[in-house]
């Protein structure tokens, strides 16, 4: 098959390819641009918004609550384990834990059970997901990732539907050895819902200094990459969504979802602290995108039924608020990396 290949492809444009640094020695295409950080194997961050208003609308009973959060604290860590790693085939799996807790204000004045239950709760993820990369002999390449996930409170009796899923399938060439593009399609919860939306990746590196990372419409990066190599700034629009079970005393026994969705513009720092340590911070604006409680975690049920009800419950809804982030995480060392060229 590599043979075949290698003919169709003609050995002088593999030489080529292989001089511009597009392929590697055996030909097969090298998915990376040169100069860009190194990627993270574990990572630990917590972040907090602080002091916000959430104004949460009722479809039954026509009314509205709005309580002041004196802090919103996430801590997250994530894990990613190469299992198969050579030129032909790349496989990573990852793991990962993630923990929302909300601290309202004044708890004690809370007058409806949606944000009395969110004052109680610990909001968490439970995932694993598995990426693989498969090359081939020139300038191409398919990606795909799966994920599984638990989201919720995690009472045992529902744990059935704190199950989430996710496919991304994506192409992508390498144009040289400073830009790689390519698209495909995502079904995720991202935008708070199961739903089924194009992706676009384009990365490339413009000067020593500048270079851009997209994957829309998830994330925009724009990267200042100083010479010396242990320092990273970048400026970040991600949008990050996902939907959770949660289970209130209002609704004894039935599934009912959160559907978050925020997008987050901030400025982001990582220096090394010592070879594969490496420490962040960041700070910015997170966007309400959306906020509600549903009865179902399906897109397509936003629609009336004949009685003219929806599954959405609660709409609710943020004004923009300041978020702040820290977080340590590790990288290959330099050893490894030199050892591999």
């Amino acid at each position: 098959m590599c043979w075949l290949s290698l003919v169709s492809l003609g050995q002088s444009r593999l030489d080529s390819l292989i001089k511009e640094g597009i392929c590697c020695e055996s030909g097969f295409v090298i998915p990376n641009i040169d100069g860009m950080p190194l990627p993270k194997g574990v990572v630990i961050t917590t972040e907090q918004a602080r002091n916000f208003s959430l104004n949460s609308s009722f479809e039954q009973g026509d009314s509205s609550n709005s309580d002041r959060v004196s802090s919103l604290t996430s801590a997250r860590i994530k894990l990613n384990i190469p299992l198969i790693n050579n030129d032909r085939f790349k496989l990573i799996t990852g793991l990962k834990y993630y923990q929302d807790e909300y601290r309202f204000k004044q708890p004690e004045e809370l007058s409806n059970f949606y944000h009395m239950g969110l004052e109680d709760k610990h909001i968490k993820t439970i995932g694993m997901s598995f990426y693989g990369l498969k090359t081939t002999l020139g300038q191409h390449y398919w990606a795909a990732r799966l994920s599984v996930k638990l989201n919720g409170d995690f009472v045992a009796q529902t744990l059935n539907s704190h199950m989430k899923s996710g496919l991304t399938l994506m192409y992508g060439k390498k144009s040289n050895r400073f830009k790689t593009w390519g698209m495909g399609l995502s079904y995720s919860n991202s935008f708070g819902v199961s739903s089924v939306y194009p992706v676009w990746f384009h990365k490339e590196r413009y000067t020593n200094k500048f270079a851009i990372d997209l994957l829309l419409p998830v994330y925009a990066k724009l990267y200042y990459l100083p010479s010396n190599k242990k320092n990273v700034l970048y400026l970040e629009n991600r949008l990050e969504g996902d939907n959770y079970n949660l289970n209130f005393e209002a609704y004894p026994g039935t599934p009912l979802y959160l559907e978050k969705a925020n997008v987050y513009s901030r400025l982001v720092y990582e220096r090394e602290i010592h070879d594969f340590l490496w420490f962040s911070m960041s700070a910015g604006y997170q966007f309400n995108v959306r906020y509600n409680l549903s009865s179902s975690d399906l897109f397509f049920d936003r629609t009336p039924n004949p009685n003219n009800r929806t599954a959405l419950l609660i709409e609710s809804n943020v004004k923009p608020v300041p978020v702040v982030r820290l977080g340590l995480f590790l990288v290959p060392p330099r050893k490894w990396l030199e050892e591999r060229m």
